[in-house]
């Protein structure tokens, strides 16, 4: 059987279109259930008797989480990279448990102890699924190995997509209580039923097949590659410190739309929010559909400047006239949704294009998405409320910051090579 999956064709092997299959799938259910974050907030802070103030901590709490467990797995897995299937096994088993026992908990309390499990997990798949989906592939061509992880982000947008439209039958409206504990439930079931793929493949994790003159590392070695010059080691901060905006941004995008269609002058309801929300993550993963079959033909450079100018030409009417004009909030959205969905794919492969990704750097890129997903939510959970526009203000703010790190990545790569010092 195990011959079977690695038999070689020009497209790789079974073994490494299976893998690639749970790490869709992994992706997907990821994007679903954050995609249910922002919709069912306000049910939480009825289900604990709280305010939005107190349950916006969990953003908080999520994220001090994710950095712990991606900067241990960082260092962990480069050690021990046969552990990884099956610890990817563990953690989903684990976020499935916390995701089911979270609005279940007797208070508020409670509710943040399991919230920080679910972020543990949450560190360790993120780290662990991106790092394999590169490895895998590489020493094949660039095309076929980008388009695999465009693809694993596209997953992840369409369970985004998914999230909110799955949220709103189990949401609390004037006939109806909240029944987001059913929906939990059913999200930690399809979370655990998509970790036993990684406990199949846990078991014939050190068969990954040496490809004929390629010159990958197999997936398991400890080998270590060229290692950074100065100018490397700046390149690979300017990506990660891009990463920590990126987040902040997808977090406000994913997050806080359904609650500013609710406190703005436009007065929607929490199932209206939530269909908008539904719509740009729909434009987002359509998007991502489109950058997997872009990234065969266009270069990781034109794709994000792309996606910058065109994001910023809707941020600038967003931060304007939002919270008083629905057909700008709506158009606004659709368009940051279809500017924002090849760019986390992207830039990581530009990132792979000149100094390539290991755990420790992905575990940092980890730790950086979390730092961001940490402060501005946590800022906006505060201030929505009483200032909503404080959410449009906060999308322009972080348009302009990606476009100018990413011009200062590309002044480092230009004008700074070598990245990598010459192994002899």
């Amino acid at each position: 059987m195990d011959s079977d999956l690695n038999q070689e064709s020009k497209y790789g092997t079974r073994q490494q279109w299976l893998k690639s299959v749970a790490f869709f799938a992994s992706f997907f259910t990821y994007g679903l259930t954050k995609g249910t974050y922002g919709p069912t907030i306000l049910d939480f802070v009825g289900v604990y008797e709280s305010t939005l103030k107190v349950i916006s901590y969990m953003f908080l709490v999520t994220a001090i989480a994710s950095v712990c467990s991606a900067f241990a797995t960082g260092f962990l897995f480069d050690k021990k990279p046969n552990i990884r299937y099956f610890a990817l096994f563990i953690v989903h088993t684990v976020w499935s448990i916390s995701t089911i026992l979270r609005p279940i908990m007797d208070n508020v309390t409670a509710f943040f102890v399991v919230t920080f499990f679910t972020g543990v997990a949450q560190g360790v798949i993120v780290n662990g699924v991106n790092v394999l989906a590169i490895e895998i592939w590489r020493g094949r061509t660039d095309k076929l190995g980008n388009g695999i992880y465009h693809g694993v982000h596209f997953s992840f947008s369409v369970g985004i997509v998914l999230g909110p439209v799955l949220s709103l039958p189990f949401l609390a409206t004037e006939s109806q209580p909240s029944r987001i504990r059913d929906l939990y439930i059913t999200l930690g079931i399809v979370q655990l039923i998509v970790g036993m793929a990684f406990l199949y493949f846990s078991r014939n994790s050190a068969v990954e097949p040496q490809e004929e003159g390629s010159i990958r590392p197999s997936e398991n070695t400890t080998k270590p590659g060229p290692s950074p010059t100065m100018s490397g080691y700046a390149f690979i901060g300017i990506i990660i410190t891009w990463y920590m905006v990126y987040i902040s941004l997808e977090g406000t995008m994913f997050d806080y739309l359904t609650v500013f269609g609710v406190a703005s002058e436009l007065g929607l309801s929490t199932a209206q929010g939530a269909k908008i929300t539904s719509v740009g993550s729909f434009c987002f993963a359509t998007t991502r559909l489109i950058s997997m079959f872009a990234a065969v033909k266009l270069k990781p450079f034109t794709i994000i400047m792309t996606c910058l100018i065109f994001m910023l030409a809707y941020a600038i009417p967003l931060s304007i006239s939002a919270g008083s004009n629905y057909h700008v909030f709506y158009l606004g959205v659709v368009g940051m949704g279809i500017g924002r969905g090849p760019l986390y794919a992207a830039i990581m492969t530009w990132l792979e294009q000149h100094t390539p990704a290991n755990n420790k750097i992905m575990g940092a890129v980890t730790v950086a998405l979390n730092v961001g997903a940490m402060i501005l939510p946590l800022i906006l959970g505060q201030t929505v409320i009483a200032m909503p526009m404080t959410v449009m203000y906060s999308v322009l703010a972080c348009v302009i910051l990606l476009s100018v790190i990413f011009v200062i990545s590309y002044i480092i790569v230009k004008f700074a090579s070598p990245l990598l010092h010459t192994n002899t």
